[in-house]
């Protein structure tokens, strides 16, 4: 019976079987969350539906979204620039190595808050401090992932490609991104979550639209059914890019399951 049944199809089926039943949980206890509190204290997720539907109806998401989604991508590309760039350098030089281990555990340490403030202090208000600050925050995530990556290359598999004078283009392609793209991969997911933390949360303290606004908006009206509303759609478009990843990450290294 098993030889008729396709193991990855049902390996794909049984994790999106787990994740829909993760979701079902996640409402019902929602809802007794909510029967406990109070519903006018904490609404059910029946009492917040009108709301989600109002948001994509009324398309008042979309816009916030679009300006959220602009600084976090913008902040996630210069995170993944410098990280990678930063990765590449201190597994190929001792000093930077060195000086990698001493202040990249200090930028991941550092209170996400705390640099939120220092930026507007100094830059002011405005989308560039957010970017600056997504692209601290997304920083160490690349360059550890790519640093440990290139170290555990198989050095005799370079050597044999050197002594059969393949060339450095080649050995790129066919050792090194090999090698790379599940740590990248990785990184991406983590920092991608990273950036939208920090944008949004940066939004709610000092930005005038954007997802955070409108949250900071929702909070002061004591709007709960709206804020909810507006946290639903929020973690619905970061599920949609976290399954566009694992679509990605699966066709990429497929070659690893041969």
């Amino acid at each position: 019976m098993t030889k008729f049944v396709n193991p990855k199809r049902f390996e794909t089926l049984k994790e999106n079987v787990t994740q829909v039943f993760s979701l079902i949980f996640i409402v019902l206890l929602w809802t007794l969350m909510s029967l406990t509190a109070g519903r006018d204290i904490f609404p059910t997720p029946i009492a917040v539906l009108p709301e989600i539907v109002k948001l994509i109806v009324s398309g008042d998401f979309i816009v916030p979204l679009v300006s959220t989604f602009a600084r976090v991508v913008a902040g996630f590309l210069l995170g993944m620039t410098l990280g990678s760039t930063i990765g590449i350098m201190s597994s190929q030089n001792k000093e930077v190595r060195i000086l990698s281990f001493l202040w990249l555990p200090i930028i991941m340490s550092m209170p996400t808050l705390v640099l939120i403030f220092i930026g507007f202090m100094v830059m002011g208000l405005g989308s560039l401090p957010v970017i600056i600050i997504c692209g601290i925050v997304v920083l160490p995530t690349f360059a550890v992932n790519l640093r440990d990556c290139l170290r555990s290359v198989d050095i005799d598999l370079v050597e044999m490609a050197d002594s059969y004078r393949v060339t450095t283009a080649a050995k790129v392609r066919h050792i090194f991104i090999p090698h790379l793209v599940p740590a990248l991969l990785a990184a991406s997911k983590i920092g991608f979550s990273l950036a939208w933390k920090v944008a949004v949360l940066s939004e709610v303290f000092g930005l005038p639209n954007g997802i955070g606004f409108k949250i900071r908006i929702r909070y002061m009206q004591y709007n709960i059914k709206s804020l909810l509303a507006y946290l639903i759609m929020f973690l619905l478009v970061v599920i949609i890019i976290e399954q566009f990843l694992r679509v990605i990450e699966r066709k990429t290294t497929r070659w690893k399951k041969r």
